[in-house]
């Protein structure tokens, strides 16, 4: 059983400068265990749901290390609400146990594998449940159109997280430019 490491790294807000938030980033024990490499074999071992609440356990273990007040980013794969609020009512309430006395601080970072042929109603169902027991929902790496849109559209996050690719070299691409616009005005006119 793989032994998950938490670390936290500040969120900023970009007027002003705070940390608002701490985004936990899991790490295994050793140094080669990075993120990238820990998702892709719980993919492969169809462990990622057991993982993701690894993680989020290690998380809210530390949470009390963070200030109060600020908020925590955990990242949630949609297969792990897929799986915890469609067929397994028992992971759904062991999910709701460990973070229930902390889910006004608790921001769920859904991961951009979102796809199609995933039980969407069940990832709904578990976000609804979430934000209903007062979390939050950010969705992580937003740069495209498309998908990326109705995702913002039928899943109605609190927090984004543009994808730093649509970022960069932004004097150069006016494509690229009016997407991140489009994006940053569709935001605001949804309070997001």
């Amino acid at each position: 059983s793989l032994q998950i490491e938490v670390v936290f790294q500040p969120i900023v807000e970009i007027n002003s400068g705070d940390i608002f938030g701490y985004e936990a980033l899991a790490r295994g024990k050793s140094r080669a265990d990075v993120p990238e490499k820990l998702l892709r074999e719980a993919y492969l071992d169809g462990h990622v749901t057991a993982f993701d609440l690894g993680s989020l356990q290690a998380s809210v273990e530390k949470l009390t290390q963070l200030p109060d007040k600020k908020y925590l980013f955990v990242n949630v794969e949609p297969m792990t609400l897929g799986e915890s609020f469609g067929q397994n009512r028992s992971q759904a309430a062991a999910f709701m146990r460990l973070t229930r006395p902390y889910s006004d601080r608790i921001v769920y970072e859904l991961t951009e594998r979102l796809r199609p042929w995933e039980d969407f109603d069940a990832v709904k169902k578990g976000l609804a449940t979430l934000k209903k027991s007062g979390s939050k929902l950010a969705l992580d790496d937003v740069g495209g159109v498309g998908s990326e849109l109705l995702k913002l559209i039928v899943l109605k996050p609190d927090f984004i997280k543009i994808d730093k690719g649509l970022t960069q070299n932004l004097s150069r691409h006016t494509l690229q430019f009016q997407s991140l616009k489009q994006l940053v005005d569709f935001s605001n006119k949804r309070k997001i």
